[in-house]
């Protein structure tokens, strides 16, 4: 439906999906997770669905019974890249990422320019920034060892 889509209505359309898809890998590996917020549109099922990243909103965590930090930790102990794209540097989700690590900003886009990473610009008026984090080396090696103590006798 998005790529092949009913016109004018549809958010997103072939070239735009091509240009984003390019944006979203140029800075963000294969196999890396993405936690987006989740007022900025849909940006999370698109780079999921369109790109070689996963990517979840902080806010389905729960469901799944995880948590932002919880995610990004179990990414980070397999060697895999973690990102955050948020409308709000100082956010919740930034602000639970800081607890484990440190967060750099890779890019920060406004306007139109937003939907090169699939946020729509009207959820994110004052622009959205992706950031990186790195996990602490205390809190990978804590994660470590209870993975260790949690694995079944082989």
């Amino acid at each position: 439906r998005v790529v092949g889509g009913a016109g004018g209505r549809d958010p997103f359309q072939r070239a735009q999906v091509e240009r984003a898809r390019a944006a979203i890998e140029s800075v963000v590996p294969a196999g890396a997770l993405v936690l987006a917020e989740d007022d900025l549109g849909r940006p999370s099922e698109n780079i999921s669905h369109y790109t070689h990243a996963d990517s979840h909103y902080a806010g389905e965590l729960p469901l799944l019974r995880s948590h932002p930090a919880r995610a990004a930790i179990g990414y980070a102990i397999d060697g895999r890249p973690v990102f955050a794209l948020v409308g709000s540097e100082r956010g919740e989700l930034a602000g639970a990422l800081r607890e484990i690590g440190t967060l750099r900003v890779v890019e920060r886009r406004r306007g139109d320019a937003l939907l090169e990473w699939f946020v729509d610009p009207s959820a994110a008026p004052q622009g959205a920034s992706l950031l990186s984090l790195e996990v602490s080396g205390p809190v990978l090696e804590a994660a470590r060892q209870w993975r260790e103590a949690e694995a079944p006798a082989r």
